[in-house]
């Protein structure tokens, strides 16, 4: 919705029209020359076309050229950056909240170059049979890969 509302404000190079907005939408707060209704209430809607309808060329010039402003200065871009701001800044706050790592290393290899190993067997986790005439088969749920 915000984008076919910022559309119809670039798109009006002629300055002329006049915005009706739903209170609902995200543009109704940015854009408050717009006349913003309640799109249930049928009474506020009417009055809201009724004075669109009414207003005069210099009001609607008047309002357009103010959002026409608002939409060119708060664009693609502009988010953008604000975007890439914001989520640096949450970089550096991680980077400050986050503790220092008190497990112990081992000295046998930098962090980065160990990883875990697999043995590729597979271990019971139930108890081992007695005998051969008490042994059961071991269901797929009671096994689990063993890395070391």
């Amino acid at each position: 919705m915000n984008l076919v509302t910022k559309e119809f404000i670039a798109a009006r190079d002629d300055e002329r029209g006049v915005l009706i907005l739903s209170k609902f939408t995200g543009a109704a707060r940015e854009l408050p020359e717009a006349l913003i209704v309640n799109p249930y209430d049928a009474d506020q809607c009417a009055a809201a076309l009724h004075m669109a309808l009414t207003m005069p060329a210099t009001e609607q010039r008047d309002r357009m050229r103010l959002m026409r402003r608002l939409v060119a200065e708060f664009n693609v871009f502009r988010w953008a950056g604000r975007m890439l701001l914001d989520a640096a800044a949450m970089r550096r706050r991680s980077h400050l909240i986050e503790k220092p790592d008190t497990t112990p290393r081992s000295t046998c290899a930098p962090e980065r170059h160990r990883r875990p190993m697999s043995t590729g067997h597979i271990f019971s986790m139930s108890a081992a049979p007695r005998s051969t005439s008490r042994r059961r088969r071991i269901s797929s749920g009671s096994m689990a890969r063993c890395s070391i």
